[in-house]
């Protein structure tokens, strides 16, 4: 056997040999007759020349005077020959291992740069049947800062380069924000001598491998600088016909690859229409956004309105106003494909008037925004809405200071024997004099599910329509879902208002609220879930909780450390942590419980609170996902009308969905710890980020080790989790599910047929500019006596 094996490698090897020599390609494996060099084996079909795959490619120069040296193309750890001639190159591939992801690294006098073009298949795919690619039919080929940019930003995201099709599509998806621009930009500048290279680095490519080192350089611009940078680069894939954008296509400003898609700092959906029109939803309200589509002479689909499309809202800088934006137009220009997954730069333009002013003229606004894109209908999971009583948190759009807006996260039950629906717990957690209460408010609404892919509510305000995703869930408890809303009355009819967020399926139905543990320290979740970027601002906010009810709540990040002392209680299900201030009549202040009624009637002449409230709504991999709101009691109220102001004054900043996870011994016995799974080990040559989450701006942060999906014993209406087939790099070995008994001392085992991980994810883009075009918990920062007023277009989920 021994023998024969030995054989067989060398008449293997003997092929390869002559197929480099130029043998005709066999082009079907059911001829009657092997080709002239093929070497029979007994026992097994006639081997054959392996095809190839002829690649030809460009690149981009880095700056003026830029000269290529050498490039190289590697598939899998092999390195393949190339030939280069001024700025091009072509190598060949032989379609053998085709699971193989393969890459281009390029030298220049100016620097390097990088791409990722995906497995052999993929490549092979994209080729046809003429055995070539180019970059008309691959834009990876056209090595460039941006490429060089994406691929960066994805090895940041994963920790490593991708290792199969499904990590590059999610990856790119996750990446598709404002950071690419920024990272493109400073690349290009670096080698062109405009902006300094920090010492210790060779050049801008090994500068952009160290992303803490990127995060910390002081030379990047301001947002305006350089957000129109990748729009006006080198064509990227350009569109050939409209007919290639999907019936509905949802683009979003980057998403976490750590945890479940649910957070995007921006979210459009292109919509086709049966008239040929395209109507272009924003996350924003606007009025009847309907637009004709084209396409221009370079390859870029032209948004023109057919009518005005018009948002209004309150702006506090330079002074306040309000103002009605009116839109102009957008350009979406596609820069990258990678499978069902492009990346797009958007250029929208907007009139501004000052409705405060309408003498003033309009003031001319445009804005840039580096977007993913996905065929909604293609991500939708089948059979997402089972036809029997769940009941879910889902946002309630409704129409609130007149816009359509998000008001609330209610839970949503359903009836569907009586063909009905009703909210429960609607309505603020605090009764009128601020004290914590459980929300009592109920609605009824029409729901109506299609084809078991999209459920549609009427609650008589809004119709809204919700898809729930496959990628990135928990089971059927944490699912990502996509809602778009459309105003049905009043001042508000015809406006719509799209968004990203997650759906929770409801656990804790008919328990004692004992079986929260509100105890120990607790990471909020909402940094996890930003998308990975090389710009967006890092912060660690943890709430801890004592037994004596004392609470703590640290904010560390680049905006600057706090430590804040909290009072914390529980109301039901609910989680209220509180600080408050009074003031007296002799003018000295102090801290109360709370801002009530019994602290005015005691000779306070004033109060303050604010309070952060989390309504736990699922168990799941270590963490409670429910509905994050924070609340400013005020007393008096100092926006009443005169004579009126001896009354409470309460106002919700926000309300979202979130997660807290534990990270103390206090709930381990809720929450116990696993082993840590090891990653697995890249290629040689393969650039390795820490983990994320383990470096905050060069502050040491702990590192939460991965914990085993867990529900209430009694919870037998939440089906077998599901493997999540798009995420091969989230699969986990075998473990244990762990059901919390309430009274027991310890956790009870119960096996599990599967686990499923978490989908890695990142960090929304704000309208503005710089390092703080990424929303995150800066905002919890705010003091309680203050009066936020925010521009809505630029206002963080």
């Amino acid at each position: 056997m021994a023998i024969l094996a030995a054989w067989v490698m060398g008449a293997m090897a003997a092929v390869a040999g002559i197929a480099a020599m130029s043998i005709p390609v066999v082009q079907s494996a059911g001829q009657a007759a092997p080709p002239a060099g093929a070497l029979p084996v007994r026992g097994s079909q006639p081997l054959v020349p392996p095809a190839k795959l002829h690649l030809s490619g460009e690149v981009t120069p880095l700056a003026a005077g830029d000269v290529l040296q050498s490039v190289e193309v590697r598939v899998g750890t092999e390195l393949i020959p190339v030939s280069v001639q001024g700025q091009y190159f072509e190598a060949t591939l032989f379609l053998m291992d085709t699971a193989r992801m393969a890459s281009i690294e390029v030298r220049s006098t100016k620097g390097r740069q990088a791409s990722l073009l995906g497995s052999v298949s993929r490549l092979a795919a994209l080729g046809g049947g003429d055995g070539r690619l180019d970059v008309q039919e691959h834009a990876a080929l056209r090595v460039s800062p941006f490429t060089t940019a994406l691929l960066r930003h994805i090895e940041y995201a994963l920790g490593r380069q991708p290792l199969n099709d499904a990590e590059l599509d999610q990856a790119t998806r996750a990446v598709g924000h404002d950071g690419l621009g920024a990272l493109s930009y400073a690349l290009s500048k670096i080698a062109g001598g405009e902006l300094p290279l920090p010492a210790g680095y060779q050049d801008g490519y090994a500068f952009s491998a160290d992303r803490e080192a990127f995060h910390d350089w002081p030379h990047l611009p301001a947002y305006d600088v350089w957000s129109d940078h990748l729009f006006n680069q080198a064509p990227g894939s350009r569109v050939a016909d409209v007919a290639e954008l999907p019936a509905r296509m949802l683009m979003l400003g980057g998403l976490s690859v750590t945890e479940y898609p649910s957070y995007s700092g921006v979210t459009r959906l292109l919509e086709r229409t049966p008239d040929g029109s395209v109507n272009f939803h924003e996350d924003r309200p606007l009025a009847n956004p309907n637009y004709s589509i084209s396409l221009d002479g370079a390859g870029r689909i032209v948004l023109t309105p057919r009518a005005p499309v018009i948002h209004r809202y309150e702006r506090t800088e330079p002074e306040n106003a309000s103002i009605q934006r009116m839109s102009q137009g957008h350009v979406l220009r596609r820069v990258a494909r990678s499978g069902g997954v492009s990346v797009w730069v958007v250029r929208s333009d907007w009139l501004d008037i000052d409705m405060s002013s309408p003498s003033l003229p309009p003031v001319p606004v445009t804005e840039y925004r580096v977007l993913s894109g996905t065929d909604l209908d293609g991500w939708v999971r089948t059979d997402a809405w089972p036809s029997n009583s769940w009941q879910y948190t889902l946002p309630w759009l409704c129409a609130e200071s007149g816009h359509l807006a998000i008001c609330g996260y209610p839970l949503h039950r359903f009836d569907w024997w009586d063909n009905a629906g009703f909210t429960l717990e609607q309505g603020i957690p605090l009764s009128d004099d601020g004290v914590p209460e459980v929300p009592t408010g109920s609605v009824r609404f029409e729901p109506m599910i299609d084809s078991q892919t999209r459920l549609t509510v009427d609650n008589g305000q809004t119709e809204t329509h919700f898809w729930r995703l496959q990628a990135g869930t928990v089971g059927r408890a944490v699912v990502p879902s996509v809602f778009l809303s459309r105003s049905l009355q009043g001042d508000t009819r015809g406006e719509t208002l799209v968004g990203l967020t997650p759906s929770f399926l409801y656990q804790f139905e008919g328990e004692s609220p004992s079986i929260i543990q509100p105890l120990g320290n607790w990471r909020n979740g909402y940094q996890k879930a930003q998308p990975p970027s090389y710009v967006g601002l890092d912060v660690s906010v943890t709430l801890s909780r004592l037994a004596d009810g004392n609470s703590t709540y640290s904010v560390q990040g680049d905006n600057g450390n706090s430590l804040e002392n909290h009072r914390w209680s529980m109301t039901g299900f609910g989680i209220y942590n509180i600080r408050a201030s009074a003031r007296y009549p002799d003018g000295s202040s102090r801290q109360v419980e709370a801002c009530t009624s019994s602290v005015i009637a005691a000779g306070a002449t004033a109060c303050n609170a604010l309070i952060r409230y989390f309504r736990p709504i699922t168990l799941a991999r270590g963490s409670y996902y429910g509905v994050e709101e924070r609340y400013r009691v005020s007393y008096p109220d100092p926006d009443a009308p005169d004579g009126q102001q001896n009354r409470f004054s309460i106002v919700r900043d926000y309300s979202r969905l979130g997660f807290e996870t534990c990270e103390s011994s206090e709930c381990a016995s809720v929450f116990p710890k696993t082993v840590s799974q090891v990653p697995a080990m890249p290629g040689p040559g393969v650039q390795v980020f820490p983990q994320r989450g383990t470096r905050l701006g060069g502050r040491p942060r702990a590192a939460v080790r991965w914990i085993p999906w867990l529900t209430p014993l009694r919870s037998t209406s939440i089906e077998e989790e599901e493997r999540d087939e798009s995420c091969p790099s989230c699969d986990r070995p075998r473990a244990y599910l762990w059901a919390v008994v309430r009274g027991a001392s310890a956790p009870v085992y119960e096996p599990a047929d599967s686990e499923r991980a978490d989908l890695p994810h990142g960090t929304p883009a704000q309208e503005g500019g710089g390092k703080a075009s990424h929303s995150t918990e800066a905002d919890e920062l705010a003091p309680a006596e203050a009066h936020v007023h925010v521009d809505p277009t630029s206002v963080a989920p």
